[in-house]
């Protein structure tokens, strides 16, 4: 890239992906509703609850932990589908946009941002391998496109 207006223009076109995957994925794949909570009050100065009372609750219980696994299993599905959105978006940059570097390393660009969307949604679903996966696959991109941007950047010498 040769000037900072060019810079702004990328990083704009890279946020603005991971945006559009970010709410994408929201409005398309709606997260699990958190379960409502009982409706009879518990008085703590009336001593023990009512029978009612810790049946609801108990009842609660079963379902906030319901929604909690169903949350983990959320966060793991957005996060696979946020990284399988970055590599399209990468690799589209990388390979298809060649005449255009403003638009090529703004969707490289929103291939990262989107991946670290991805790690922060893997990091909720607390399952440690999707997690390892989704920073590996950011590594490598960013390995990658600093590999591509200042390849055609260094100057060649002849070996003797």
């Amino acid at each position: 890239m040769k000037t900072l207006t060019e810079l702004i223009y990328a990083a704009a076109v890279g946020v603005a992906v991971a945006l559009f995957v970010g709410f994408g994925i929201w409005a398309l794949h709606p997260s699990p509703q958190y379960p409502e909570y009982p409706s009879s009050n518990y008085n703590y100065s009336e001593g023990a609850p009512s029978t009612e009372y810790q049946k609801e609750q108990d009842d609660y219980d079963k379902q906030f932990k319901n929604y909690e696994n169903d949350r983990k299993s959320y966060a793991k599905e957005v996060a696979v589908i946020a990284l399988v959105a970055a590599a399209v978006f990468y690799a589209v940059g990388l390979l298809f946009v060649r005449p255009n570097e403003v638009l090529r390393e703004g969707l490289m660009f929103g291939g990262v941002f989107t991946s670290v969307y991805a790690i922060a949604r893997a990091t909720e679903s607390e399952h440690r391998v999707t997690v390892f996966v989704a920073a590996s696959f950011v590594l490598a991109m960013i390995v990658w496109l600093a590999h591509i941007k200042f390849r055609a950047n260094t100057p060649r010498t002849k070996h003797k």
